[in-house]
Parts: structure tokens; sequence; C-alpha cells
């Protein structure tokens, strides 16, 4: 099987004209769009809601501890919480008095 992993083009989603220009262009190969961001973001109450430039529903979403402030929990970053619409997601600790700095990195 022959693929094409493209990284790092902000933006390139599968309606765009460069993506169906390469899908006709490269007939009976896998196009990949692959591409990471990361940043910071400070917890409220145990909550965050991130804005990144691409997100998709296979994206994975990795938070880290930075700064611990308050109760610290577990983090995550459920894929329910995804918003593809505004390109949001959610990062939550298991404690409702976390307000700590986290770290996060969306692999797409």
């Amino acid at each position: 099987m022959r693929q094409l992993i493209i990284t790092e083009v902000e933006g390139l989603k599968e309606q765009s004209l460069l993506y169906r220009t390469l899908k006709k262009l490269l007939d009976g190969v896998n196009v990949f769009i692959a591409s990471t961001v990361a940043g910071t973001a400070t917890l409220v109450a145990g909550v965050v809601t991130v804005q990144v430039p691409l997100l998709l529903t296979t994206s994975v979403v990795q938070p880290a501890y930075q700064t611990l402030i308050g109760t610290t929990g577990t983090l995550y970053a459920d894929s329910v919480d995804y918003n593809l619409t505004s390109k949001t997601f959610k990062i939550r600790s298991s404690s409702a008095t976390d307000n700590s700095v986290v770290t996060w990195l969306v692999m797409n």
C-alpha cells in the first residue's frame, strides 16, 4: 500500500481544494494529514477550554501538569469534549479545586 503523509500544513482539511487536488493526482495512494500543536492553559475549577488551528475526530490530546495550584487530580481530555466547529477541546482534572497551569499536545 502506498501512502503520503502531509505534515505541518495548518488548516489543510479534507474539504480543501489542495487536498482534493492531491487526492486526484495521487489516485490509489492514501493521503493523510499529520500535524502537532502544543501550548499551555490554566485550569479554573478543574477545567479549561482550548482553541487550536486544527482539530479532527481522530486527534489525540495529551495534557500534563506544568505548575501545580490547588488540589490536583488526574488530567484528561476526552474526545466527547471536542468541538470540531469551533476547533476547541476541554482539558479536565478529576479535582474541581484544581487551578493548575497545564501543557497540552494535540496530535493529528
